[in-house]
């Protein structure tokens, strides 16, 4: 009986182990009424207009090279049979799933019933009269056993029952994701047969596309052709560009040249007219003085003349004298008659004294002073 137990106990543990498919497969379903295969389905359905129609989204903006939707919608058909044929493969597996848990859960039933049975014999057995006293001893033993046992059963029954509902949860989603597979598998139909239907599209596009191809290239070669003479001609004016440019260094190199000459000349030029102000300055102080010499020599020629004329007076008044001298004696008539002096008619007034100065020197000679052309007086020049 004991292996038994054991045998339902491995049996039922095994179930939430391959229950946990149901909660993680259904999750979304439970939320949703969908199965999580159908959402990721819906997904990949969703993105396909965009990967099927490449054209139409980038219309506005370039051309694809042809053949290129093509190969894209092939892959993308290549894909999607890939996925149906992945999803189909894990819908298989989950049925081996269920089918193993309704054979484990028969077993766990039929195991449960044995049991039940054997308890009720067990039961049977205590109901009947009591065994001889040689027995008394192993009775309480076996009535322990049977609480266990009856324990047991009633724990069994409780897994039997969340096992039940785990089964039926699992059936339910499974029908679900069975439902789903099937309406995705009727959509992808639908999104190949519209995959078809955008491939045609598409290689008409490319035909059209390579009638454009060598319109295009014919158009491509004018524009070559054209872009070449016009490279001669960029190329002729880049280089008639380069003399230019050469020319135009020269001239440059040769105007800062003549710029930095005549900036020299005037800095000289500049400096010149300072050290002839300078010079003017100077030869003006030397006027200035010379016609203070000058006037001051005339100065001194006039005192000397007046000087002269004093001498020559105060000599011609000595000859005067002397000649008077020598006839002195009575006073004549005509010396008589003539009017006393200032002294002699006013005896209060003091007399006058002769003083002799000191004798006049040599005579001074005028001369001409011949000045240098550097120290001539220079009339300033006009600004």
């Amino acid at each position: 009986m004991l292996p038994a137990v054991s045998s339902i106990l491995i049996l039922l543990s095994a179930f939430p182990a391959n229950s946990q498919l149901a909660p993680d497969a259904t999750a979304t379903a439970a939320a949703n009424g969908h199965s999580p295969i159908a959402v990721s389905e819906r997904a990949d359905l969703a993105k396909e207009p965009d990967k099927m129609q490449p054209g139409a989204a980038g219309s506005g903006t370039s051309n694809p090279a042809p053949g290129e939707d093509e190969q894209a919608l092939r892959r993308e058909l290549a894909a999607a049979r890939a996925e149906l044929a992945r999803q189909a493969q894990a819908l298989k597996e989950q049925q081996q799933t269920d089918e193993a848990l309704t054979l484990n859960l028969e077993t766990a039933q039929r195991a449960i019933e044995n049991f039940r049975a054997e308890a009720s014999l067990l039961d049977s057995k205590g109901t009947m009269p009591e065994a001889p006293p040689a027995t008394d001893a192993s009775q309480p033993a076996a009535t322990q056993a049977l609480d266990e046992e009856r324990h047991k059963v009633e724990r069994l029954e409780r897994e039997l029952a969340t096992a039940r509902q785990t089964i039926d949860t699992l059936k339910t989603g499974a029908n679900l994701a069975i439902a789903e597979q099937a309406k995705a598998v009727r959509d992808r139909q639908a999104a190949d047969a519209a995959s078809t239907q955008a491939l045609d599209e598409e290689r008409h596009k490319v035909e059209l596309l390579e009638q454009e191809l060598a319109t295009a290239r014919q158009a491509i070669d004018v524009l070559k052709t054209g872009a070449n003479l016009a490279a001669a001609e960029q190329a002729k004016a880049m280089k008639d560009r380069q003399a230019a440019d050469a020319v135009s260094n020269q001239a440059r190199n040769a105007l800062e040249l003549e710029r930095r000459r005549a900036d020299s000349a005037m800095r000289d030029l500049d400096s010149a007219r300072r050290e002839s102000d300078a010079l003017k300055r100077s030869s003006m102080d030397l006027s200035a003085a010379l016609d203070q010499e000058r006037e001051r020599a005339n100065g001194l020629a006039r005192s000397l003349s007046a000087a002269r004329e004093q001498i020559y007076s105060a000599r011609e008044k000595r000859r005067t004298a002397a000649v008077v001298r020598p006839s002195k004696g009575p006073k004549s008539a005509l010396a008589r008659s003539l009017p006393r002096s200032a002294a002699a008619q006013n005896p209060g007034l003091p007399k006058k004294r002769k003083v002799k100065g000191p004798k006049s020197p040599q005579p001074v000679m005028l001369a001409t002073i011949t000045l240098p052309p550097a120290l001539l007086p220079v009339r300033p020049l006009s600004q």
